[in-house]
């Protein structure tokens, strides 16, 4: 089967980033992983007890899995967008419920893109704005 073309010539990273949110909400991975470079560099924040860096699409979606499993329903929500050129920055609130806890749990996440030839080739995880912006070098 051919991947699902992602963005056009002209289409921004906070764009083409945007798609690869709304394909994994959307519950359509295989549109997900065609925006994202087969050697992507996936990077957990440092503070957490696994934090690791992941590569390739399985590496993503073990990280995805791995981070959403403590929880009966996760889920996330874009509260900000920026462009930065080959980078784009999005900060998450992410929700969910333990399992066999029962705690709501939220918190916000900040997730720093790099995108080069039309797909994402790095991730790059952090808990506050401002560490995520001076990793792009803006902060």
């Amino acid at each position: 089967m051919a991947r699902p073309e992602m963005v056009s010539d002209d289409e921004s990273s906070a764009s083409l980033v945007q798609r690869l949110y709304d394909a994994w909400i959307a519950g359509d991975a295989e549109t997900a992983l065609a925006g994202i470079d087969p050697d992507i560099e996936w990077i957990e924040p440092t503070d957490t007890p696994d934090g690791q860096l992941w590569r390739g699409a399985e590496g993503v979606l073990a990280s995805m899995a791995e981070w959403t499993q403590p929880f009966e329903d996760y889920s996330f929500e874009i509260l900000e967008r920026l462009d930065l050129g080959e980078q784009a920055l999005f900060g998450l609130v992410q929700r969910g419920r333990g399992r066999g806890s029962g705690a709501q749990v939220e918190s916000w996440v900040w997730h720093l893109w790099t995108v080069k030839d039309r797909r994402a080739t790095r991730l790059e995880m952090f808990r506050d704005k401002e560490a995520a912006l001076a990793a792009a070098g803006t902060g």
